[in-house]
């Protein structure tokens, strides 16, 4: 017979806080937040910095961790946003002529200013690394 008792039952299948499964979860976040971490190039290095793995309430009495930031320009980072302005133009025609849904207007004209900045996902990035 091969007898075990309760606390090394819920340690392997995640229920106890601080158990085997639980420590593998929270080593797994923290090695999704270190790798988004080293993704993530800044001057000043205060979007890396404010990458945080958190506990989160157990889902179903298992072990659940966050890992984000709150720094409010980490969406526009990690989806891309509209930061470096450019120019289209119309190459096969005289006129650009497409309806500008920001003015909610047809736009017409040889050419258009928008803003565009290529995404780079840090943290979805980090968890193809280690998943």
């Amino acid at each position: 017979f091969i007898r075990f008792d309760i606390n090394t039952v819920n340690s392997y299948g995640g229920r106890l806080r601080g158990g085997i499964t639980d420590q593998y979860i929270e080593d797994k976040a923290s090695q999704v937040a270190d790798i988004a971490r080293a993704q993530i190039n800044s001057k000043t290095g205060k979007l890396a910095s404010s990458i945080k793995v958190r506990r989160m309430p157990s889902r179903k009495g298992y072990p659940a961790f966050m890992v984000g930031t709150n720094v409010s320009y980490a969406y526009f980072v990690h989806e891309g946003s509209g930061q470096v302005r450019k120019w289209t133009y119309a190459n096969n025609a005289n006129n650009l002529y497409f309806f500008w849904v920001k003015k909610n207007v047809m736009f017409y004209g040889p050419k258009a200013r928008y803003t565009y900045r290529k995404p780079r996902r840090f943290l979805t990035n980090a968890l193809d690394v280690v998943f």
